[in-house]
């Protein structure tokens, strides 16, 4: 009798060792994927960060660039504005005028239609009506 009891007891820790064995290596898991998750994102956030400092990089050398030839062409306006001041050089322009105003429209250029003439004398007609009207 005593034999069925012992072995009933250990196939419980064993299966209650079995359980806790399976508990805690799907916790191992899980924690494995998000540590794998983490190491992702961290990587995909360090090529951003690449990325922008070689922008950042290549921004600012073109600033340096543009700096440069904006001051050497500031210099360079100064000496001919000098040197016209001083008689050494001539300033010449090549000057070319445009029309201010386009060319009317064909139709602004046409004769009123016999219309419109009716109707200012349609209004003056009546405007001289109604005052011969209040007059009386």
């Amino acid at each position: 009798m005593m034999h069925w009891k012992i072995s009933l007891v250990i196939a419980a820790l064993l299966t209650s060792m079995t359980g806790a064995a399976l508990h805690y290596r799907a916790l191992y898991l899980g924690a494995e994927q998000a540590q794998q998750h983490i190491q992702a994102q961290a990587e995909a956030q360090h090529a951003a960060l690449a990325q922008v400092n070689r922008q950042m990089q290549t921004v600012a050398a073109l600033d340096l660039q543009h700096t440069r030839e904006l001051e050497n062409d500031k210099k360079h306006i100064a000496q001919l504005e000098h040197d016209v001041a001083a008689g050494r050089r001539r300033l010449h322009a090549k000057v070319t005028v445009q029309s201010a105003l386009p060319a009317p429209a064909a139709w602004a250029i046409q004769e009123p239609s016999n219309s419109l003439k009716l109707l200012d004398e349609t209004f003056s007609l009546s405007d001289l009506e109604s005052s011969a009207t209040k007059q009386k």
